[in-house]
């Protein structure tokens, strides 16, 4: 095995521009150079990308990345392309592969693919080729299913810490429409980026309108625009012509942009996986960025209304299991960073300055299970009309 001690720093420093690695980043460049199977999962802005592009700089043949979208793998090719790496070879010799957003192969995760279910096929047409798998989120029940369905054999599994000290954590009750609250926060924030997520695609064009019409630099981004508009408003953004990005969950996995400044959610997210990944765009360049959501009890109801609609009973009941775990999160008044991290089977203390519920533990509190109850006991008996 060819000795890659030294070229590792080389390429850290004159490709990457970085001094040092990253946390498990080492370990997880020294697993893939070894040629043993990988699993990590590290928090969005760990550097997982470069884990693996780093290998396939030194490493002979080619590395296959498979990925599950393509504004990603876009993004992902014009970094390379940055860095050097422009030959395509008609010869092609395999050296690993990367399955990239890892998490999609697992229906008990978020963001399935079924499609991910055939990677497991790659163990029977290419036995002695390792694989590589990363992710940002994934609880103990799905990095087994990961381990399972991948078949990978004997791998390094490298679990990042969940907590990021960087992210200040806000949730609040909407108001009306949550507009006010918005423009509020934005008023703090005017010279900075960052993404405004919405539930729909009529409330992303709809927010985009309300602050476009009140002079911000903000753009819709959502999977019912022509492919070219998309592409135009994610080149803006990363460019920074555009400063707001308002978007439905289509936007965001796999960005490279360092300076997201805030992420502010207009209405709860599908899950706290899905909330974990969009928050965790945010300051990955290390330094402080706020992450803000709002929510309402309609917003229980909308996503209820999805879930109903899954005709498979099982997993329609997963599906409402992580529905009442994103609620109880944005209910709670204990640590956000402590909740999250017990969510993803790890433990922090409390972290006394960096959410609303250890800054402010008596702000606008009251208990209204019942109330909760009542008005979801309401829709159900009406046919779940509102």
């Amino acid at each position: 095995m060819p000795d890659y001690a030294t070229d590792k720093y080389s390429v850290l420093k004159d490709r990457f521009g970085h001094n040092a690695f990253r946390p498990l980043q080492e370990e997880a460049v020294d697993t893939i150079l070894s040629g043993r199977d990988l699993l990590m999962i590290l928090p969005t802005g760990g550097g997982k990308s470069l884990s693996y592009q780093l290998p396939a700089l030194l490493m002979e043949g080619t590395t296959v990345v498979i990925s599950p979208l393509l504004a990603l793998m876009h993004d992902q090719v014009q970094s390379l392309k940055a860095q050097g790496m422009r030959t395509i070879l008609s010869n092609i010799r395999l050296n690993y592969f990367v399955i990239d957003e890892a998490h999609c192969i697992s229906e008990w995760g978020h963001e399935f693919r079924a499609d991910y279910r055939a990677l497991s096929q790659l163990r029977d047409f290419f036995p002695g080729i390792a694989i590589a798998a990363f992710t940002a989120t994934a609880t103990a029940h799905v990095r087994e299913d990961i381990l399972h369905l991948l078949r990978l054999n004997g791998p390094n599994v490298l679990q990042g810490q969940i907590y990021r000290d960087n992210l200040q954590i806000t949730v609040r009750h909407r108001i009306k429409d949550g507009y006010d609250q918005l423009r509020d926060f934005l008023d703090d924030h005017k010279t900075e980026s960052g993404i405004v997520y919405a539930f729909s695609r009529k409330s992303v064009e709809a927010v985009a309108h309300f602050l476009q019409q009140k002079g911000y630099a903000a753009a819709a981004y959502h999977a019912g625009m022509p492919t070219e508009q998309r592409n135009a408003v994610f080149d803006d953004f990363v460019h920074d012509r555009v400063r707001i990005i308002v978007a439905t969950i289509a936007f965001g996995m796999g960005i490279d942009k360092s300076n997201i400044r805030y992420v502010f959610h207009m209405s709860l997210p599908k899950t706290v996986e899905n909330y974990y990944q969009e928050i965790g765009r945010a300051g990955r360049d290390g330094d402080h960025a706020d992450v803000v959501m709002l929510f309402g009890v309609q917003d229980l109801i909308q996503q209820k209304r999805f879930v109903e609609m899954n005709e498979d009973e099982t997993y329609k009941a997963h599906l409402m299991q992580k529905l009442g775990a994103i609620h109880r999160y944005a209910s709670a008044e204990t640590c956000r960073h402590q909740q999250l991290a017990e969510y993803f089977g790890d433990r922090i203390e409390p972290c006394k300055t960096h959410c609303d519920n250890c800054l402010e533990p008596e702000y606008d509190k009251r208990d209204i299970t019942t109330e909760a109850q009542m008005l979801l006991s309401c829709v159900y008996r009406t046919g779940q009309r509102c």
